[in-house]
């Protein structure tokens, strides 16, 4: 009976065993970098195919100053962005390594359509959560909010009505899947209306913090392409870099 007792000891550790081997070889690919993939893009009749290609060391450049690498990656991701296909825009994520990624769109609100993903990623022997928020230009009505400037106030009212939403599916994003905000680094991007409402969403990260936790200037990188003006404040900019 002993014997067979430390037999069904001994099996059970060499199972746990196996199992944590497995997980650390799979953290090879969690920890993947200088991942990229070629992207078939299409709006309106015109096709065509852009490379995406992520570095997360680039993360651990000046979030203020430009970087043609992140510059090349977010440009590309802000015209995948523009395909109807969301399934599409999926695959294109997972293959740079990105998981539970969740589309969202509140139509009725005239908000604009987004994308949210994450990944696990050493960057510079530190391990780090990056949080990918990829959003659409104009669709539909949205063009209504567009020209909603607010009679007088400094923010575009409709841009600015746009980032709450997204805000608020961020911050829920982010405590569903229990990030921490101290390890996180976030990139932001857009086109056209998706670029003024990036911009407008990255003022309320870095002002506002997620769960009433600031978020470091440093781990935030906002690109955006082609974008209007979204504020009346000439030293909004300034202030910014301050925080």
């Amino acid at each position: 009976m002993k014997k067979k007792k430390i037999i069904k000891i001994c099996r059970f550790v060499l199972v746990i065993g196996l199992i944590m081997t497995a997980s650390m070889l799979n953290s090879k690919f969690i920890f993947a970098k200088n991942l990229s993939t070629n992207a078939k893009i299409s709006y309106l009749g015109t096709y065509g195919t852009v490379k995406l290609k992520l570095d997360e060391n680039i993360l651990s450049k000046n979030s203020i100053k430009y970087n043609k690498k992140l510059s090349s990656f977010t440009a590309a991701l802000s015209s995948v962005m523009y395909n109807s296909d969301n399934s599409s825009k999926k695959k294109i994520l997972k293959k740079l390594s990105f998981k539970k990624i969740k589309y969202s769109y509140d139509q009725k609100n005239n908000s604009v359509s987004f994308m949210l993903a994450q990944k696990v990623a050493k960057i510079k022997g530190k391990k780090f959560n990056v949080l990918l928020i990829a959003l659409r230009g104009t669709e539909n009505s949205e063009w209504q909010d567009n020209f909603n400037l607010g009679n007088g106030k400094k923010t575009h009212a409709g841009f600015n009505k746009a980032a709450s939403l997204v805000y608020k599916k961020i911050s829920t994003y982010i405590k569903k899947n229990k990030l921490k905000k101290s390890n996180t680094k976030i990139i932001l991007t857009g086109h056209s209306r998706g670029g003024a409402v990036a911009n407008i969403l990255g003022q309320k990260i870095l002002k506002k913090g997620i769960g009433k936790k600031k978020i470091a200037n440093k781990n935030v990188f906002v690109y955006t392409f082609a974008s209007p003006n979204t504020t009346m404040d000439k030293h909004a900019g300034e202030k910014m870099q301050k925080r």
